[in-house]
């Protein structure tokens, strides 16, 4: 069952309610909160109740916030009201020599701003051509036009506006973007930030319907996701996004970065992408195009404003503390198996004591999502990145494996049994803040974490001339499959082949122990 914010039951009488509190700027004309009985004990009728309430509610925020006079509704009636002087002006001017039950559609935006404008000046509504008011008349406009004709034949003037803000409308659909998710977590096993992807969509924009979801609502989203603060208190990260940013606007935090928008904007993106082709739920809308194909956040920072790997004191420093040398957990062995083996943080988090194997005479990681009776338990960031990565030799020496006989002797499932999966699904995040801000402590250069190690491995492979195809493979990369016929050596000698060039990485000055 997707979660809905806003969705409340009543503790005695066991009935759902749409409870909401209202942002403080916009309570002088909405009211402090909203709480409506959606008169249901079903949890699933309760959710398509109040969608549309939701929807309703972000609306009129927004109409409050962007300086707007008319309500939806009035504009409503207005663009209405627009559409039958239109459809009347065609028949008086007898516009073409087309059949009578063929109308003729605006073809330009020109023409449309035109005969809305023609249209308000014959009547008693005061809406100024510039500002927020006349804006939305216009997108209501064109979505009353559009649609009314979009079920016609293809026509040489039947063309689209290609302003940002007019959304792609093919007609009704029931389709809405939660239940797309619902619909996708059905047939597969959807991943946290999907999930959260989707939940930051529909609290600042509205469960849109999915054909009408437009490349100006994907570019809004784009903008204000960029201003989330990437840490915050609890108390806050309960509240809305729009809270979340002001509250982020107040405290000058930190923001996300454009890596982490775009991946929020892929998230959503790969949804549509699967409901268009695998999951065959716009197949009655041909002309479907996806809005989020080619937006992106451009990252205009230097290399060097990004991740950056540690120099080898940093990474002395932080092995010599005491935290670190706390044995057999995993604050000593994650640093460690970053360093020597390049994978990510969640990729070794989620580690079962199964997928630490030894075959041909060489120890080895096997990074993959199942399990050893074949189940999918655990989850790679793209289908490159299952793959077996030989234990570097300074791991062996350093004790790991007895680390690992230690854990089996205990019963244990996972390497590391002190991490718990979290709300979004994700084993290290807890993790990962924790041990970043003991190392912020030691290394106080915002662009060094944890995440660095991997660029360390990186960057020493570089140093003794590691051949790229073998580091992509080590580390998981997009395109970086190593075959067999590389090496010219068979199956049998795969390992040892990979264990061999493995072992060149020497990080001279490295003193950990």
């Amino acid at each position: 069952m997707v979660r809905v914010k806003y969705l409340w039951r009543h503790p005695k009488s066991g009935t759902w309610h749409y409870r909401r509190a209202l942002p403080e700027d916009v309570r002088i004309r909405l009211g402090k909160a909203i709480l409506v009985n959606l008169r249901t004990r079903d949890e699933t009728e309760a959710i398509k109740r109040v969608l549309p309430l939701i929807e309703k509610t972000n609306r009129e925020i927004a109409e409050v916030r962007s300086g707007r006079k008319l309500g939806e509704d009035e504009l409503g009636r207005i663009s209405l009201e627009w559409n039958r002087y239109y459809e009347e002006s065609i028949v008086m001017g007898r516009r073409a020599t087309l059949p009578d039950e063929i109308q003729v559609p605006v073809s330009t935006e020109a023409e449309l701003d035109e005969s809305v404008l023609r249209f308000l000046a014959l009547t008693d509504y005061e809406i100024p051509s510039i500002g927020p008011d006349f804006a939305r008349l216009r997108e209501l406009c064109f979505e009353h036009h559009y649609h009314a004709y979009a079920v016609q034949p293809p026509l040489t003037r039947l063309t689209k506006p290609g302003r940002d803000f007019i959304p792609l409308h093919f007609g009704s659909s029931p389709l809405l973007l939660s239940e797309l998710l619902k619909a996708y977590n059905g047939e597969r096993k959807t991943i946290a930030d999907r999930t959260v992807a989707v939940a930051r969509f529909i609290d600042l924009l509205g469960d849109k319907v999915v054909t009408q979801i437009s490349r100006a609502d994907v570019r809004q989203f784009r903008s204000l996701v960029g201003h989330i603060p990437t840490a915050m208190p609890k108390i806050v990260r309960c509240k809305s996004v729009r809270q979340q940013i002001e509250w982020g606007k107040a405290n000058s935090a930190n923001l996300a970065n454009p890596a982490s928008v775009n991946k929020q904007l892929s998230m959503i993106s790969s949804l549509l992408e699967w409901a268009r082709n695998d999951g065959g739920l716009l197949d009655d809308f041909p002309e479907f195009q996806n809005p989020f194909s080619g937006l992106h956040a451009q990252d205009d920072r230097h290399q060097e404003e990004k991740r950056i790997p540690f120099t080898v004191h940093d990474l002395n420093v932080i092995f010599a503390t005491e935290w670190f040398r706390v044995a057999n957990d995993e604050d000593r062995w994650l640093p460690l198996l970053a360093l020597f083996t390049g994978a990510r943080l969640e990729e070794l988090g989620q580690l079962l004591l199964t997928d630490i194997r030894r075959e041909d005479g060489v120890d080895y990681l096997a990074i993959t999502t199942l399990d050893d009776k074949g189940d999918k338990v655990k989850s790679v960031k793209n289908p490159e990145s299952r793959r077996n990565v030989p234990l570097h030799p300074r791991l062996t020496k350093l004790g790991f494996l007895k680390y690992v006989e230690a854990q089996r002797g205990a019963g244990r499932e996972r390497l590391f049994p002190a991490l718990r999966v979290n709300s979004k699904g994700k084993l290290t995040q807890a993790y990962s803040h924790r041990i970043n801000r003991r190392i912020r402590k030691l290394v106080p250069d915002k662009r060094k974490v944890f995440h660095s190690l991997r660029h360390n491995f990186k960057n020493e492979a570089t140093r003794v001339l590691l051949p790229e195809p073998i580091v992509n493979a080590l580390q998981g990369h997009s395109g970086g499959t190593v075959a067999l016929d590389v090496y010219g050596q068979g199956a049998k000698t795969l390992f040892q082949m990979l264990y061999k060039q493995i072992g060149k990485l020497k990080f001279p000055g490295l003193q950990v122990g």
